[in-house]
C-alpha cells in the first residue's frame, strides 16, 4: 500500500500513463481497421447508433470506442453522424494507394518481440514473425515511403531509358523490381530472395503476370557474390540487405562492383545507428531499427561513402529517404568505366559486436 505522506510522489503518474497509452492508440485504430469501420465510412455518415447495429458492437463501448478515433482525429463528428477525416481516407481505406491498415495490424501481432524484449537483447529464444500473406502485406506498407521516394529518383536517372536489367537485393524481397518491371515491360529483374519469403515472392510474380521478366532467385546475397555467375546488371538496388555485413562493406562493396555495368547504377539505403550507438536522444529510434532488422544498423555513415567509391564508382546522389523507424541513409552511384583498385581492407563496426 501506498501511504498518504508518500504519495506526493506519484505527481509524475502521467509519465507512466502515456507508456500504456501509445499501446492503446494502435489498438484502437487496429480495430477500426479490423471492423472495416473506415472502409465503410468512406462514402457515407453514420450515426452511432447505425455503427453499432452494423458491426453488433456492445453498446457500452462504442460511444467511447468513436470518440477515441475523433480524438485521434481519425473520424470527425458532425450534428451526431460519424465521418472519415482526410487522414483515415489516406492511410486507412484499403482502395487508397497509401494504406497502412494491414501493417498497424501486424505490428500488434509483432509485440511478441517487444513484449520479449530482454530475450531479444540476450538473444535467448527471440520470437519469430509467421512469414504470411498479411505480414508481407504490411512489410510492403511499411517500405512504401521509402519505395516510392527511391523509384521515382532511378527513373529521373539519365540511363534509366536504356537500362535493359536490374538485381533487386531488398528486403521486402522484390519490391523495387516487381514494381519497375511491372511499368517497364522491357526490363528483365533478378530478385534475391530469402527462403521464408520465396512462396509470397512467387504467387505475387505470378498474380502479377510477371514471370517473363522477372526471376526470383532462391538464394541470399553472400551466395550470389561467391558463386560462379557471370551476370551483370544495369541496375543493383541494395536496401536494407547489408546489415549482416556491416564489418567487411568494402570487401562487399568490391565483389557488388564485379556485377554492375559500366556506367550502370548502384542504390543503396540502409539505416544506420546514430554517432556513439544510440546516443543524442536517439537510443528509442535506434532499438526500434535495431528489433526490426533483427541486428544492429550500419555504422559509420560519415565513411560508408568512400566504400562505394572506393569500390570503382562515382557518387550521383548522397540524401536521406524518410520511413517509419526514421530517415535512412540514400546513396546513388555509376560504376566507372575503368576498373579502380582499393585495399579491400575490413571496416570496424563502432559498437564492437
Amino acid at each position: 500500500m501506498v501511504s498518504l505522506q508518500s504519495s506526493t510522489q506519484l505527481k509524475d503518474i502521467h509519465f507512466i500513463q502515456n507508456l500504456f497509452y501509445g499501446h492503446y492508440r494502435l489498438s484502437i485504430v487496429s480495430a477500426g481497421v479490423e471492423l472495416g469501420l473506415f472502409q465503410s465510412l468512406e462514402h457515407e455518415q453514420w450515426t452511432k447508433e447505425q455503427i453499432n447495429d452494423k458491426y453488433g458492437l456492445d453498446g457500452q463501448f462504442t460511444g467511447i470506442f468513436l470518440q477515441s478515433l475523433v480524438d485521434l482525429n481519425l473520424l470527425v463528428l458532425e450534428e451526431k453522424l460519424f465521418k472519415n477525416s482526410d487522414l483515415a481516407s489516406i492511410y486507412l481505406v484499403p482502395t487508397s494507394s497509401y494504406y497502412q491498415g494491414d501493417l498497424l495490424i501486424q505490428a500488434l501481432k509483432e509485440e511478441e518481440r517487444w513484449n520479449n524484449l530482454a530475450k531479444v537483447l540476450t538473444k535467448k529464444d527471440i520470437p519469430q514473425p509467421v512469414i504470411d500473406e498479411s505480414y508481407m502485406n504490411a512489410q510492403e506498407q511499411f517500405a512504401l515511403y521509402e519505395q516510392t521516394e527511391i523509384i521515382n529518383r532511378i527513373k529521373r536517372w539519365e540511363g534509366y531509358s536504356s537500362a535493359k536489367s536490374i538485381l533487386d537485393v531488398s528486403n521486402p524481397a522484390g519490391i523495387f523490381a516487381f514494381s519497375l518491371c511491372k511499368e517497364n515491360s522491357l526490363l528483365q529483374g533478378d530478385v534475391i530472395c530469402p527462403v521464408n519469403q520465396f512462396d509470397y515472392a512467387t504467387k505475387y510474380l505470378k498474380s502479377h503476370s510477371l514471370e517473363s521478366n522477372v526471376t526470383i532467385q532462391n538464394y541470399n546475397l553472400k551466395e550470389l557474390l561467391t558463386g560462379n555467375t557471370n551476370k551483370k546488371f544495369d541496375i543493383i538496388i541494395l536496401s536494407h540487405s547489408l546489415y549482416q555485413y556491416r564489418k567487411e562493406l568494402l570487401p562487399t562493396y568490391e565483389k557488388v562492383a564485379n556485377f554492375v555495368n559500366p556506367g550502370g547504377l548502384l542504390i543503396s539505403n540502409h539505416w544506420f545507428c546514430s554517432p556513439g550507438c544510440g546516443e543524442e536522444d536517439q537510443g528509442l529510434s535506434d532499438l526500434n531499427k535495431a528489433v526490426s532488422i533483427g541486428g544492429h544498423p550500419l555504422c559509420h555513415e560519415e565513411r560508408y561513402k568512400t566504400f562505394i567509391t572506393d569500390s570503382g564508382f562515382t557518387l550521383l546522389a548522397d540524401s536521406t529517404v524518410p520511413s517509419l523507424c526514421g530517415d535512412s541513409k540514400f546513396h546513388m552511384a555509376v560504376r566507372n568505366l575503368d576498373q579502380v583498385e582499393s585495399s579491400g581492407e575490413a571496416e570496424e563496426s563502432c559498437c564492437k559486436r
